[in-house]
């Protein structure tokens, strides 16, 4: 029966006392009562136990098969409204599931939950959702769970789930758009607490904790084409962290293996603003800093950045503005523009799109360097820099092939033959290309030349020339002491006895 006594379309009553309905040998009984639009008053119930299979042959569903019982009872009766939503008990329960779509390769089976909705005051945070239950399997692999909410508009939640996901096949079912994933992930995860606690980040409210075990996984986008891939991780968490105990994977020509911890990852996840702190062990063997480049101005990966073959710098390292992280390292070999290192070990901190190097060592052109520093790129177009040099046993040659800082500030350098070492402290600002701009550079330190020979320079033969000091066209320095600045990009040395 619908009523309408008054013309208006919000006064309508509908009142349908009895409704059934057989699909196949299955019964569907209901009965509703509306009276009004907004609000709307509501009285209705509907109880069935239906075999999908056969509800499908009575209305079939393109593309789409099911199999096994469904069965619904529930209630509702109150006023529904903006505030307000009527008192509701109702039970569901599946058994034997089963689906499968056309759109996707593979189906959903042994699909097993029971559960109810709850609401005995018409008031919205007083739901109760309760599943107890929850069963399926995907290609082999099963998944578990069960949660229990109320609260709605802050949700109080209580969730566990367990079981193996096979990313491959479940992306195939839910489509991600811009990035490839695939892999298993296995875990058992538990987390109870208030949604309210986590975004006012009251984390030690939230109870969570579980573990997980990864094999095979790959990520590729857009904005990371060489990709990522984990041939294995294993790590447990609870709601103040989450323990590394073993990562190993790949990215391009560059392996690396990790472990440790990382605390306020709820933050991190929930919070704008908040940073990832955690203190992680990195080895490698062969790490490629040069397929990590990106346009200091889209921010975007570089050509440089998908080649396979080492490649010189081409774009911006850009370090993260919510990593709170140190990284103790240790890479046996290190590509980064055309220079090869080797042995590298030493801490990085990680903090505020700032990474600050705490005694770095490493051996490149037959001599042994130490650094400290940091690397800002808060201005990722106008990256800046410092750095604190000790150099053991580099050959003048060497240097001047292999830094075009040398060849630029010291060109004298081409000449000279012979082995020297130096502490010095530079900074300035580094260029797209990811070397220092000459003219941004200012610096001091002391140059020890062990042995130095400057042979048939045409600056020092010109000079001998105009001084008759025959002895600067082949000029030999042993055991000196030198003083120099960079000063405005120039290289300046205080003079200094032969």
């Amino acid at each position: 029966v619908v009523d309408n006594p008054s013309g208006f379309t919000n006064n309508v009553k509908v009142n349908v006392s009895k409704f059934h309905l057989d699909l196949g040998n299955d019964p569907v009984d209901g009965s509703v009562a509306i009276d009004g639009l907004e609000p709307m008053k509501v009285d209705g119930r509907v109880k069935a136990n239906v075999n999908l299979a056969e509800a499908l042959k009575v209305y079939p569903v393109a593309g789409v098969n099911m199999r096994g019982q469904f069965f619904v009872d529930a209630t509702a009766k109150g006023t529904y409204s903006k505030t307000q939503m009527p008192v509701v008990n109702a039970a569901i329960k599946m058994t034997n599931g089963y689906v499968k779509s056309n759109q996707f390769p593979a189906p959903i089976e042994d699909i097993n939950l029971s559960g109810t909705v709850v609401n005995t005051t018409g008031q919205v945070n007083d739901t109760y959702v309760n599943l107890p239950q929850f069963h399926m399997v995907l290609e082999g692999e099963p998944l578990d769970g069960r949660l229990t909410a109320h609260n709605i508009n802050s949700p109080i939640f209580d969730a566990n789930v367990k079981g193996t996901v096979d990313l491959t096949k479940m992306t195939k079912i839910f489509p991600l758009q811009g990035m490839t994933v695939t892999g298993r992930v296995s875990g058992d995860l538990a987390a109870a607490g208030n949604m309210a606690d986590v975004e006012a980040g009251r984390y030690q409210n939230v109870k969570a904790s579980g573990a997980v075990k990864a094999s095979n996984i790959t990520y590729k986008s857009k904005d990371l084409p060489q990709g990522v891939q984990l041939s294995s991780a294993a790590g447990t968490f609870n709601n103040n962290q989450i323990v590394i105990q073993s990562l190993n994977g790949s990215s391009g020509t560059s392996d690396f293996a990790a472990n440790g911890t990382v605390s306020n990852y709820l933050g991190y996840l929930f919070t704008p603003g908040q940073a990832l702190k955690g203190t992680l062990n990195v080895t490698s063997h062969n790490f490629n800093l040069n397929e990590f480049m990106v346009d200091p101005v889209t921010e975007k990966a570089t050509l440089g950045a998908v080649k396979a073959a080492p490649a010189k710098a081409d774009g911006v390292v850009p370090i993260p503005k919510f990593f709170d992280l140190v990284l103790n390292s240790k890479v046996d070999n290190v590509t980064y523009d055309n220079l090869k290192l080797q042995n590298a070990t030493g801490t990085v901190a990680v903090k505020n799109e700032v990474a600050s190097l705490k005694n770095l060592t490493f051996n490149t052109l037959g001599a042994t360097f130490g650094t400290t520093g940091s690397y800002n790129t808060q201005d990722l177009a106008h990256p800046k820099f410092d750095l604190g040099l000790n150099i053991q046993n580099l050959d003048f040659q060497k240097a001047f092939s292999s830094f075009n800082t040398v060849k630029a500030l010291v060109p004298l350098a081409a000449a000279v033959q012979g082995v020297f070492n130096t502490k010095f402290s530079a900074s300035g600002e580094m260029g797209q290309d990811m070397l220092p701009k000459l003219s941004s550079l200012s610096g001091t330190g002391l140059f020890d030349i062990v042995k130095a020979s400057v042979l048939q320079s045409p600056v020092l033969t010109q000079i001998s020339s105009l001084t008759t000091l025959p002895e600067l066209k082949n000029l030999q320095v042993l055991n000196k002491i030198v003083n120099a600045q960079i000063v405005n990009g120039n290289f300046v040395v205080k003079p200094f006895d032969l």
